[in-house]
């Protein structure tokens, strides 16, 4: 997997593509999106190559964050039945 990148030499903005199956499709995005934001003259293209150890990571983490037990779920029932949180009672800030 590769992303394009067009960089402004003048300013040093950057502006990345989406990731492609290609290193020339991804060279070409950036190439068309760097015409479209920045006169050609100021323009550096590269092209970056995915890690698939952070695209792992990346696909571990949206699991573990979805995760809910079943002792959870329980939990969330019996409360619900109760009525939910009680009128008058401050909840806890979430950090």
């Amino acid at each position: 997997m590769y992303r394009g990148v067009a960089t402004n030499t003048i300013t040093k903005q950057s502006w990345v593509t989406r990731y492609y199956e290609g290193y020339q499709d991804a060279h070409d995005a950036a190439e068309k999106l760097a015409k479209k934001q920045m006169p050609w003259a100021n323009a550096f293209i590269s092209v970056d190559e995915a890690s698939e150890v952070s695209a792992a990571a990346a696909a571990l983490g949206r699991k573990g964050g979805s995760v809910k037990s079943d002792a959870k779920t329980k939990a969330s029932r019996e409360n619900a039945k109760k009525g939910g949180w009680p009128k008058g009672k401050p909840r806890k800030p979430k950090n």
